[in-house]
């Protein structure tokens, strides 16, 4: 201990953010170290506490480089320095958590494996080939924690004792594993094992030598991962994709592919620096690539696109070691439907019997995680499922939110907690019409709230009756006696995209999406409103359209489709042997144009979503959709490079759809390549919202406009839509941090139920 000297400062710092578990304090260690300071560093559960003094000049630099050289995935969202008295000492330490009142510091997501820690396995004895291997910089975070501070006898490792090397690494300031909770080699940490046909192997490189020759033969695995199982197969076997296919209960919908590295993503994928970008972050996120060079049909049927992504864990790497180029199938191993599979003694049960080979680890998944999904548009990154490499990383918002739980939707279901002026986030769940998946929303909704010590005053639920989101939002208020704030639906998505940016006062407000409650009673999703964080006014919508059965017809659209051209051809429908009702049964179509003339059963859509289904079922792309948004997305693939002319929808608080309707049929009896249509389609879409968003501009002088909804997704019509809004000088924005879709629901009630009654802090 030294005595304090004259010329001598010292500042106390608390931070707040992204700085536990991501290799903070090792870094602010060694940036004391070379700035001449003095005093210590520890993780408390409300972020982290520093002491640091020094010379003026020293301080002062310290206090800079802390803000300028933060590792990779630190974030600081808070930074606040209070000058305090020097205390006698020469050295700085790194000081043990501390657990102090409710208060929290962020969670790191779950982390791709580093370049560093892939050269010591190859180099390291005691890790060679370690498929679990971590450092501060990456490894699993979020999914391993159960409370904070985070240190490890607060997360699914405390079970594994440290070895004599990994005890030295992991106390050695100046080494990359230090403090690094899930830090394992294989003497002492989480291993893996394989069953297959009753032979049991625990030897990692006979493991991966086994796994390899399966796929390679056109075999299907199941492997646990760092937020569940997954099912993997050749990619380019037509029989192995049909049966994960079987197994997944998935008839089209897409399977992403794991490719061994970026060059060979781009023998079969157009890559741009952007997208090159996406795939190589630490989120290693799936990304969607068009395609150049098929795999197996039953890969993406029917579409252009090609879902690529990267190895993220050690393991991955050492499997394609053996694999060599080969691109695998890498799928959820849950049916479609249900939530993921992370327990082992489930996995063997589910899928044991069914697949080739089962390789699981011995380290608990707290909190199962799917992969998250993105692509690049027009406008820049888009999320599409948040999930691992995302969650629960807090977005950062222009006023307080504390106290707010927001219950997002039944569809692509995800809830936020409000902390301060922050919104966490939990990743997406998938449909709550599904109990299992229900009950693990409950089930991470409790552990959401013990983590980051959340206490809720107020709770934000959709309006639709019938959601299981806003059920169980409703019964939480009702036995707690907290505030409830009934949100409307689409008010929630542009309020989602108005709270990334910190938007405050009134914007143009354009939201496309399938499906919404309306105040009106009837389905919405075709909205142009001016709306802010507490009101929104209706301007415009599609005119409505019949759904014969109700939710039959978003699940057999063709029955739309007749709807439509019952009301556009009057009683001539019956005589123009429409081509997209040739492969339905007669009987059946009499049943619904029954249903149809008589108005029985037949709710009420505005959907702009509805629209695309009924032009897919037109153009006998998708009569009776396997996966939510089947017929849009075809619809945009089957678009060709020949955008010759547009269909004209006309304008008005009352979009007339029909006479494109009748337009669109008429060609296709013309015989107008379908690609064609697509096209044309497409483009009046987008010059229907450039008019009508220019209309309000003009009415009201806004001139900041607001896209979201799950149209958005189709990146052809949101470039189309941006450059003909952004002519007129407008500024638009999309989401970003969160999905267009209903994934990003909770955050603009978040932001809504904060408008309505929390402090605004501009």
């Amino acid at each position: 201990m030294q005595a304090i000297q004259k010329n001598m400062e010292a500042q106390q710092i608390r931070i707040q953010g992204v700085v536990q578990g991501v290799g903070f304090r090792p870094f602010v260690y060694r940036l004391a170290q070379e700035s001449g300071i003095s005093g210590w560093v520890r993780n408390r559960n409300d972020g982290v506490l520093i002491h640091a003094q020094g010379t003026s000049g020293a301080v002062s630099h310290f206090l800079r480089h802390l803000k300028t050289s933060l590792p990779a995935v630190c974030r600081l969202d808070e930074m606040n320095c209070l000058k305090v008295l020097p205390v006698a000492t020469s050295d700085f330490a790194i000081l043990p958590s501390q657990d102090i009142s409710g208060a929290y510091t962020g969670v790191s997501p779950d982390l791709a494996c580093c370049d560093d820690c892939l050269r010591d396995i190859s180099q390291q004895a005691h890790r060679k080939n370690y498929p679990l291997v971590n450092c501060t910089h990456c490894g699993p975070r979020f999914t391993i924690i159960e409370s904070l501070p985070y240190d490890r006898p607060a997360t699914t490792m405390q079970r594994f004792s440290m070895c004599e090397t990994c005890r030295s690494e992991y106390e050695d300031p100046l080494n990359r594993r230090f403090h690094a909770q899930p830090i394992a080699c294989l003497q002492c940490g989480p291993s893996y094992s394989l069953e297959s046909g009753g032979v049991l192997i625990t030897e990692i490189n006979p493991i991966l030598h086994f796994l390899a020759r399966v796929i390679r033969e056109g075999g299907l695995v199941a492997l646990k991962g760092t937020g569940g199982y997954n099912l993997l197969c050749h990619a380019g076997s037509e029989e192995a994709v049909l049966r994960a296919r079987t197994i997944k209960g998935r008839e089209q919908k897409p399977f992403a592919i794991m490719f061994k590295d970026t060059d060979h993503i781009a023998e079969f994928c157009r890559i741009s620096d952007d997208t090159l970008k996406l795939l190589e972050g630490w989120q290693r996120p799936i990304v969607l690539l068009e395609q150049k060079v098929p795999l197996a049909q039953a890969v993406n049927p029917g579409l252009q696109n090609l879902g690529a992504m990267l190895p993220n864990m050690a393991f991955h790497h050492l499997l394609f070691d053996q694999l060599g180029n080969l691109p695998i199938v890498f799928t959820s191993a849950n049916r479609t439907g249900d939530p993921m599979i992370a327990d082992d003694i489930q996995a063997a049960a589910l899928l044991g019997s069914k697949v080739d080979a089962i390789a699981w680890h011995n380290r608990p998944i707290l909190q199962p995680i799917d992969d998250s999904v993105c692509q690049v548009t027009a406008a820049g990154l888009q999320i599409i499922r948040r999930a691992r490499g995302y969650v629960p990383d807090a977005i950062t918002l222009p006023f307080e939110v504390e106290g707010i739980l927001a219950c997002g939707g039944d569809m692509k279901s995800a809830f936020a907690l409000g902390r301060a002026r922050q919104a966490i986030l939990s990743p997406d769940f998938g449909d709550l019409e599904n109990q299992e998946v229900c009950q693990r929303y409950r089930e991470s909704l409790r552990h959401f709230k013990n983590l980051f010590r959340f206490d809720c005053h107020t709770i934000a639920v959709d309006q639709h009756p019938a959601y299981q989101a806003r059920s169980l939002g409703m019964w939480m208020a009702k036995e707690s006696g907290k505030k409830l704030v009934e949100v409307q639906h689409h008010h929630a998505h542009l309020a989602s995209v108005m709270a990334e940016y910190g938007l405050m006062g009134q914007v143009i407000g354009v939201c496309f999406d399938g499906t919404g409650y309306g105040a009106d009673g009837h389905t919405w999703g075709s909205e142009f409103m001016l709306c802010d964080f507490e009101t929104y006014v209706r301007k415009a919508h599609f005119a409505y359209l019949p759904l014969p059965g109700g939710d039959q017809a978003v699940r057999q659209p063709w029955r739309m489709a007749l709807a439509m051209l019952m009301q556009s051809l009057g009683p001539d429908w019956q005589a123009c042997d429409a081509p997209f009702l040739r492969d339905i049964e007669k009987d059946k179509v009499e049943a619904v144009a029954y249903m149809i003339r008589n108005e029985l059963n037949c709710p009420l859509s505005c959907g702009a979503g509805r629209l695309f289904d009924v032009v897919a079922a037109m153009l006998g792309i998708c009569t009776h959709p396997t996966y939510d948004g089947e017929g849009p997305i075809k619809l945009q693939a089957l678009c060709g490079e020949n955008q010759d002319g547009a269909y004209d929808f006309g304008q008005g608080p009352v979009v007339d759809t029909y006479p494109v309707i009748a337009h669109i049929y008429n060609d296709i009896l013309q015989g107008v390549a379908h690609s064609v249509i697509a096209s044309r389609f497409h483009i009046a879409m987008a010059k229907l919202i450039a008019r009508q968003v220019i209309a309000m501009h003009r009415e009201t002088g806004l001139t900041r406009v607001v896209l979201s909804g799950g149209v958005f997704q189709n990146g052809l019509l949101l470039k189309q839509s941006l450059s003909l809004i952004q002519k007129s000088g407008l500024q638009v924005f999309t989401n970003h941090k969160v999905p267009v879709n209903d994934g990003g629901l909770a955050l603009g009630q978040l932001a809504i139920a904060a408008g309505k009654g929390g402090k605004k802090c501009v």
